[in-house]
């Protein structure tokens, strides 16, 4: 608590240094723009115009001072100016002249884009400042949701000022508690965001109170208050360090509980801690030092530190309770073990893809197949075998490649094609598969069926929007004369004609991987009629489904002249501290209004893929949407020009699919699939649920790949925000919500438990069309974000599947308010790619000897970031035990130096009376850079360090007094070269056969 406290006092400090607040008799105000100074360079006239925002219209002041700000020297003084606000005229020539040194005017500011125009008429070098200013208008005091526990837990409150909706810095606002006898008053000042914090120490009884914040000197008051509540608490939790544990026989892993009981009643309760393996049948060994159960009478955590052995090959689960004696309270763990004589695992290879997906008979045609291999094998080879239906091979047609050659569209990531020439003489299917060589083993993907047939074989044009017309009933905008109807596999194409010439249509396109087909119906043209052709189709017991065709949009983006002179949203998601590490090397499908594949940001990572809206081969941007989603996704980077995409070595597959029907939509999600992109990112979508657009999401999952959804755009009066938008309402999709700048849900973002996570979205720089660069915001603009950080993430690891990257990335999010219902959080790329494994719950990708782990909470001692911290200690008990936990990583190429920052706290239970002896346990943090010497960034120790005393931790073997450094920041900047390397901590035993020292690591960071 102190170490928060001056921190804030520290803060606090900075802010009134740099505040630019001024402060009347009365109610305090704000600059809403400036002040700026301006000058008159030249001897003619020149107008200069400004642009600042403002979320609210109201009024304001603008305060002009002649001269310089203050006003002492009379050389600079102008004789003239012109300014006008928003083309409304406030100072003319004629009511200003030299002797005016102060000028203060009402005026209206309106809600978005202010424009200030400023035309100085006097002699070269006068100058005039100019400011705007807003009186305080608002004070909201954020929830309490929790009840607080009594003689345990702090009041941490919390009071955003804004005026006009500006964010106010430099506020005094004053907190009160009520409730609980006299408790002094605290006052704060608001920070950069406009936010004032105050802490009131734990209370010593139970009780229902209020705290009220009021802003210091308004008039008319402005203030708000919340309710809390203080509580007796009981309450018993356990803190399994892993989720689950991969050994090899014979090998050992340790893991760490943490018990923990709040008691804030004064009661004595004893704690019991029991373990069961199933199944018991000795394939795992455990070996702990919990030494037989504990007692206490206030809050207290213990620490139970295990060894588990491999044994027999298999899956085991520790399940682990702790329980209450006195209450007969439990509460339970499971530790999931497996074991097995090797780690290297098998290759998964996933459903196969085709391009096209049918062919005419006797017409030999080339045919690309590509299948995505996951595991940490790779296999020797993959080939390709034509099979029958029950997946019986008939031939081999030879190998596919993950080489960059022969259709493979990127080398090394993980997708292996090949491009044959087929020929069938006959209508009907043929039926493939991939099949992977490891160990003498045989591993084959699911196969494919390649359609064979006269008809069409991708959707008829969509491209004429002209005669669309409205559901009523949906809102949806409908193609008049068409449907969809999707058959079951075994139906012939004969059959097929046979019901659709039945039904008066005829069949004017494809999609032969769902057997889905487009008709026209020229009799139709109504909704009415259009319904009742699907009831007529649907009594056909061939027909799997049949539906109207719809209009598929993008998502609208609103065009914003941004007072962000840079990309904000890399800088959010920390992808600058990523791109040290790691950069992405996927095959991103961009399936949108097209792509300007000749943009120079864009030229040399985009593959020209297809229309499916106007049925080409030219897949150019339409419109500007597509390029600026493709140019955040992957846009070339380090390269001095325009804009950094967040995955800077991946390619962009260009199609278009957006603004057309749902069966062109569909047949683009699928072509983006077939031709290899692991990611697909789709920035639009439709109200309804078009069951061929489910359907194309469910076999896109089936072939292993990840498909990021946005979740869609309220309209411009802020409805249909809890509209559901599809695919991103679909399980298998990725759904991306919108996030402000700081972290709040974007205006125009829908929302909804449907949604997955979220991106900033608002007022983004990206590529635009014809070699421009433009800010535009909408879910549009978050989802390409997730899609390119799924890029660098899935890059580092290639055998990982598309489930687990997008759980890693929800894992490492930035929690977000759970009532915003964007998703689980906002994304955090250098969590996701360095730091994240601390929030998974695991150390599967770090190094560990001794007892590593990672905890919610040691006692009071908490995380500085995110829910978990990482754990080593030197337990179980033995002389001489390190604890190290180890990673390794890859420095960039071009990255010349390297700063890491941590913070770490040293716990140990040599304080205070082993302090100064031989007892010297040690805690060393170094890093091995590329080709460099080994880099001591920090050293602590027993005797050398300074300590104090933390209650309610109980080490095992010891005492029970404990010390601890506090949370502190490390720091070092080392010279780097391109290459692997190496970032170790170590902690050591001094020699005394007990538990002695703990280090906890918490939120390590490259800037």
């Amino acid at each position: 608590m102190n170490l928060i406290i001056r921190k804030f006092f520290y803060l606090l400090c900075v802010i009134n240094f740099f505040s630019s607040v001024t402060v009347l008799a009365v109610t305090p105000t704000i600059n809403i723009y400036g002040t700026e100074i301006f000058t008159r360079s030249t001897t003619k006239p020149v107008t200069e115009k400004r642009s600042f925002e403002v979320p609210k219209t109201g009024s304001a002041k603008l305060i002009m001072k002649n001269g310089t700000p203050n006003m002492l020297l009379n050389s600079d003084l102008i004789s003239s100016a012109i300014i006008t606000l928003n083309g409304k005229n406030l100072l003319l020539p004629s009511n200003y002249n030299q002797n005016v040194k102060l000028v203060e005017l009402p005026v209206t500011v309106i809600n978005g884009k202010n424009t200030l125009t400023v035309q100085l008429r006097s002699k070269v070098n006068g100058k005039i400042s100019i400011q705007i200013s807003a009186p305080v208008d608002a004070i909201n005091l954020k929830s309490i949701p929790d009840p607080l526990r009594v003689g345990v837990d702090s009041l941490s409150c919390e009071a955003s000022v804004t005026a006009l909706g500006v964010p106010a810095n430099g506020i005094a606002v004053s907190f009160e508690v009520t409730g609980f006898g006299i408790i002094p008053s605290v006052q704060s000042q608001t920070n950069l965001s406009g936010i004032a914090q105050a802490t009131f120490d734990k209370f010593m009884t139970s009780g229902i109170g209020a705290v009220s914040a009021t802003v210091v000197g308004s008039e008319p008051l402005l203030n708000d208050s919340e309710v809390f509540e203080v509580k007796n608490f009981l309450q018993l939790t356990l803190d399994q360090g892993l989720n689950s544990m991969e050994l090899e026989a014979g090998q050992t892993q340790y893991v760490a509980y943490a018990i923990n009981l709040s008691n804030t009643n004064g009661n004595t309760y004893h704690v019991t801690f029991n373990q069961t393996i199933l199944p018991d049948n000795g394939g795992i060994e455990t070996f702990n030092d919990y030494m037989g159960g504990w007692e206490t009478t206030t809050d207290q955590t213990w620490v139970v530190n295990e060894a588990v052995i491999g044994g027999t090959p298999g899956q085991f689960k520790i399940m682990t309770t702790v329980g209450i004696v006195e209450t007969g309270d439990i509460v339970s763990s499971e530790l999931v073990v497996n074991v097995s004589n090797s780690t290297e695992g098998i290759p998964k290879l996933w459903k196969l893809g085709a391009d096209p997906s049918g062919m005419s008979p006797n017409t030999p045609t080339e045919i690309t197949f590509s299948v995505l291999v996951t595991g940490i094998t790779i296999p020797s080879t993959v080939r390709l075998e034509q099979v029958d239906q029950n997946n019986n091979p008939i031939s081999s047609l030879g190998e596919l490649n993950d080489n960059g050659e022969n259709g493979d569209l990127l080398p090394n990531d993980g997708v292996y094609s090949g491009t044959f020439i087929i020929t069938a003489e006959s209508k009907g299917k043929l039926y493939y598969q991939a099949v992977a060589d490891y160990n003498e083993h045989e591993y084959p993907s699911d196969s494919t069926a390649l359609t064979i047939t006269d008809l069409p074989i991708v959707p008829a044009p969509s491209d004429n929007t002209t005669d669309l017309i409205v559901d009523e009933t949906t809102g949806e905008s409908i193609y008049p004369n068409k449907l969809l109807i999707a058959f079951y596999e075994t139906v012939t194409e004969e059959r097929i004609l046979e019901i659709v010439t039945a039904g008066g249509g005829m069949v004017i396109g494809s999609i032969p991987e769902l057997d889905a087909y487009e008709i026209s119906l020229p009799s139709a043209g109504s909704i009415v009629l259009l319904q009742n052709a699907i009831q007529f189709f649907q009594s056909f017991a061939e027909v799997k489904y049949a539906e109207k065709s719809g209009y598929v949009e993008i998502d609208a983006f609103t065009p914003d002249d941004s007072r962000f002179n840079s990309q904000k949203n890399m800088i959010i998601i920390r992808a600058d501290e990523a791109w040290v590490l790691a950069k992405g090397w996927k095959l991103i499908g961009v399936v949108d209004s097209g792509v300007d594949y000749n943009h120079e940001d864009l030229k040399s990572k985009t593959v020209k893929g297809k229309d499916f809206v106007s049925n080409d081969d030219d897949p150019m941007d339409t419109n500007s949407h597509g390029t600026h989603v493709a140019g955040i996704a992957a846009a070339s980077s380090n390269n001095s020009k325009g804009v950094a995409g967040v995955s800077w070595d991946s390619k962009i597959l260009a199609i278009r699919g957006l603004q057309g029907s749902a069966a062109a939509l569909a047949k683009a999600m699928l072509y983006a699939s077939e031709k290899g992109c692991t990611i697909i990112n789709v920035s639009g979508g439709t109200e309804t649920d078009y069951q061929v657009i489910r359907e194309a999401t469910k076999t896109i999952a089936s072939s292993g790949k990840l498909l990021c959804a946005a979740a869609g755009n309220r309209n411009s009066f802020g409805l249909h925000g809890n509209t559901k938008q599809y695919p991103g309402d679909y399980d298998e999709a990725f759904c991306v919500g919108n996030t402000t700048n700081d972290d709040k849900k974007a205006f125009m973002s829908r929302y909804g438990t449907w949604v997955d996570i979220a991106a900033p979205g608002e007022g983004i720089l990206s590529t635009v069309l014809n070699n421009g660069y433009d800010t535009k915001s909408g879910t549009s603009m978050a989802s390409p974000l997730v899609a390119g950080a799924a890029a660098v993430v899935w890059s580092m690891h290639p055998s990982w599947t598309a489930a687990k990257v997008r759980e890693r990335l929800e894992k490492t999010a930035k929690p977000l308010d759970a009532s915003l219902q964007i998703g689980v959080g906002r994304i955090d790329l250098f969590n996701a790619v360095f730091n994240g494994n601390f929030e998974m719950g695991d150390l599967s990708e770090w190094s560990a000897t001794g007892t590593c782990s990672v905890l919610e909470s040691l006692g009071p001692l908490k995380p500085t970031e995110g829910k978990r911290m990482a754990y080593c200690s030197t337990g179980p008990a033995g002389d001489q035990v390190a604890a190290t936990l180890q990673k390794n990583f890859t420095i960039q190429p071009g990255v010349t130096s390297f700063l890491i920052k941590f913070d770490y706290n040293f716990v140990t239970e040599e304080y205070p009376e082993w302090v100064g002896t031989i007892y010297n346990d040690t805690l060393t943090i170094k890093l091995t850079p590329p080709g460099g010497e080994v880099a001591y960034i920090w050293v602590e120790s027993v005797n050398k360090s300074s300590f104090s005393s933390v209650s309610g931790i109980d080490f095992p073997g010891g005492d029970n007094t404990v010390g601890q450094t506090g949370w502190r920041t490390g720091e070092a900047t080392i010279p780097v070269t391109d290459g692997a390397g190496n970032y170790k901590i170590n902690i050591t035993d001094a020699g005394d056969d007990i538990y002695d020292s703990v280090i906890l690591i918490d939120n390590i960071r490259l800037k």
